[in-house]
């Protein structure tokens, strides 16, 4: 009949499942918190608008996509809502139950190439007035892509699939193998241009700050924080790439039980590409720290910079060195 099991025979949670609920437990309300502090900086500072802009976005985007992976994946694998799932299995419940990984992968991985590119324009073509407008007068143009691209691009892969669940007591997703290639293929081309993109982007980044190694500026120095805080979520970006250029590779063939293997990994590498800029950032970014902890603290904010990132007028008044 041409029509596949999506997921193995039995309903358990994996191992991988239980990472995905103590990364969460731990890492959920930190991302919360950083939001928070984002929100106070982008009305404190507003040289670093564009930035603080794109962090949040990004941030609201990865919680949606969290909560939505538990509820649509965790909670249904743990068999304890199968009635509302059974209920509701033709509003289109099992397509997002198979589309979700494809989609939040596509989300995720434009979000983090328009920080990327934020952070470019910023440094590298900070004597660009064209650019600058990017990050002052128009600076909601890339919030704006930041989920229409994405989510333009999606929209085949929710309209061609066609999935069901097996039965009431067994919420397996039951999907054909060539929308299994189709989503497989779609996604891998996306990820593998942005995560080229993105690549152009750190390497211009590194570049620059190299050629300005010797700098005294402070302005210079956080950049290179920065930098090595971002380079966290450059390994996850790295990791999601290599995950689906495999499930493309394995969707090509007849055997899906690779496939079905690696999927059950993607809850951890989804967690370390959602939560693993906000640790590095409570790490190494000591301002950071102290914000937040003035903030569970309840006291008030200060309105001083996080200094997650430089603002343009520090770039310009110091002697830098461009290409």
């Amino acid at each position: 009949s041409g029509i596949i099991q999506f997921w193995q025979t039995e309903m358990v949670l994996y191992w991988s499942q239980y990472v995905f609920i103590a990364t969460n437990i731990v890492s959920f309300p930190l991302y919360l918190l950083i939001i928070v502090v984002c929100v106070k900086e982008y009305k404190y500072n507003p040289a670093q608008r564009a930035f603080n802009l794109l962090v949040i976005s990004q941030g609201v985007m990865d919680i949606l996509l969290m909560a939505s992976y538990f509820f649509f994946g965790t909670l249904r694998l743990s068999e304890l809502v199968n009635g509302f799932f059974w209920t509701y299995k033709d509003y289109s419940i099992a397509m997002w139950c198979f589309n979700q990984t494809y989609i939040s992968a596509i989300l995720r991985c434009f979000g983090v190439l328009v920080i990327s590119f934020q952070r470019y324009i910023s440094l590298c073509k900070s004597v660009n007035p064209t650019m600058q407008l990017i990050n002052t007068s128009y600076r909601w143009i890339l919030p704006m892509a930041q989920w229409i691209v994405p989510t333009l691009y999606s929209v085949p892969i929710l309209i061609f699939s066609n999935a069901t669940f097996k039965a009431p007591d067994n919420l397996e997703v039951m999907i054909e193998h060539k929308d299994i290639t189709v989503a497989t293929s779609t996604t891998a081309i996306f990820v593998t241009i942005t995560f080229f993109l993105c690549s152009f982007c750190y390497v211009n980044i590194l570049r620059f700050l190299v050629k300005n190694r010797y700098s005294v500026s402070v302005a210079v120095k956080r950049e290179r924080r920065l930098y090595m805080q971002m380079m966290g979520l450059f390994v996850g970006f790295v990791l999601l790439f290599v995950f689906y250029v495999l499930q493309f590779r394995f969707s090509l063939n007849s055997d899906n039980d690779p496939i079905f293997t690696m999927r059950t990994i993607f809850p951890v590498i989804s967690c370390f590409f959602s939560y693993v800029n906000i640790w590095m950032m409570l790490v190494l970014n000591e301002d950071i720290r102290r914000k937040l902890l003035a903030l569970i603290r309840r006291g008030p904010a200060e309105k001083i910079s996080t200094h997650m990132s430089t603002s343009m007028k520090a770039i310009s008044t110091v002697n830098v060195v461009r290409f």
